[in-house]
């Protein structure tokens, strides 16, 4: 069991350092809806990021992909136009296994391909093995398409216990939440999502939209809420950049 030296914040609000369990940690943000900064970071984390503590002015962008037809590839190909230098694609493995060609493009660009489950279904509700074996099958999948395992896991609809935090870290993955969600798949207005992401973010921020063929406006959206983050002063950057220059102390009990 790890212990994580991190700095919590409650409808931002300080709450200063505290030394918990990941199961804690994973608890009090499901309980109390905190959101959870971590100080910093080593291989592989015990338990999940949602954001990162950093007074840099960098935020992480990633998007989530269990279905569709179009819409990824439209993402993927309007980060590509815009310059995006980095993003990170949680890509379900039952997709991935529709649509290799795809994820090879993606792999062979400068962006980061995440573990998002095989089968698109809350993992909480499953036995332990079932879990596991999912893990697998998801990774196993990404590596025969890609060559590599995946480093990143964000598991299917963000549902998270104790079983699973430890299940990907066996695995050797770190699980990836977020600070920042632009909800686009509710579809609210292309207006609405770039309200919600620019009026969330800040130093360190992950942030979560959708590129799943359900969310309608995301392509839309997507070109205006990069020249807000540049007009705000931000650098889009890659997954292990945000989580490499933050600064935890990580040890075992």
């Amino acid at each position: 069991m790890y212990i994580w030296e991190v700095s919590m914040k409650k409808l931002g609000l300080a709450a200063g350092a505290l030394l918990l369990s990941a199961g804690a940690v994973f608890y009090t943000f499901l309980e109390n809806s905190f959101f959870v900064q971590l100080a910093g970071v080593e291989d592989h984390i015990s338990g999940a990021v949602h954001e990162v503590a950093t007074d840099e002015a960098k935020v992480a962008l990633t998007f989530n992909v269990s279905w569709g037809d179009e819409r990824p590839e439209e993402v993927f190909s309007l980060l590509e136009e815009e310059n995006v230098p980095e993003a990170a694609f949680f890509l379900s493995g039952a997709w991935s296994e529709r649509h290799p060609e795809l994820v090879e493009d993606i792999n062979e660009s400068r962006y980061t391909i995440g573990h998002h489950g095989y089968e698109y279904k809350p993992y909480p509700a499953w036995e332990e093995e079932e879990i596991m074996q999912d893990l697998r099958k998801g990774s196993h999948t990404l590596q025969e398409i890609t060559g590599e395992q995946p480093a990143f896991f964000r598991p299917p609809a963000g549902a998270l216990d104790t079983r699973v935090l430890e299940a990907a870290e066996s695995q050797g993955l770190t699980t990836i939440q977020w600070s920042v969600d632009g909800q686009d798949w509710e579809n609210p207005g292309t207006d609405q999502v770039i309200e919600r992401i620019s009026e969330s973010v800040s130093p360190g921020a992950i942030i979560m939209m959708d590129a799943s063929d359900q969310s309608k406006q995301v392509t839309g959206a997507l070109p205006k809420i990069l020249d807000v983050l540049e007009q705000q002063g931000y650098d889009v950057v890659g997954l292990k950049e945000l989580l490499h220059e933050a600064d935890i102390e990580v040890r075992e009990l």
